[in-house]
């Protein structure tokens, strides 16, 4: 491992890095990554004893989910998740990029509640093919 990074580290490849890492940060993620990975098929000694060659420790802490809105898709229904101060969201389903910052508009024949796509004015209904346009 510290020969692959010493070479991702000449070339110039950590140095793309959008989170800017401080160094040695991945190369303790990928140890952390790899005794996840075999943790649970150790006994607790073997598994202590493998932590401690990568310097780690068995201590971790818990990832608490943050509060997201609920939207729907106007181009294709797909229920969104999104942070509260969120303005746009791309689809997980159809790529579009949806905008969670205005109102959702009903759907004027089935009711269902649509966030439009990004400069779109008007959608068909995914639920009912209705023409709905934002007012």
């Amino acid at each position: 491992m510290e020969i692959t990074y010493a070479l991702l580290q000449k070339e110039g490849v950590l140095a793309m890095d959008p989170d800017r890492a401080p160094e040695g940060v991945p190369e303790r993620m990928e140890y952390s990554t790899f005794c996840q990975g075999w943790l649970p098929h150790l006994s607790p000694e073997d598994g202590e004893r493998l932590l401690k060659l990568y310097g780690l420790s068995a201590e971790y802490d818990e990832v608490k989910p943050l509060p997201t809105d609920q939207h729907n898709c106007g181009a294709c229904g797909s229920e969104i998740q999104a942070l509260p101060a969120a303005r746009q969201v791309v689809c997980d389903s159809c790529g579009y990029t949806i905008d969670v910052s205005s109102q959702a508009v009903s759907c004027q024949k089935c009711g269902a509640l649509l966030s439009f796509p990004v400069s779109a004015s008007h959608v068909i209904c995914p639920y009912c093919s209705t023409d709905t346009r934002r007012v």
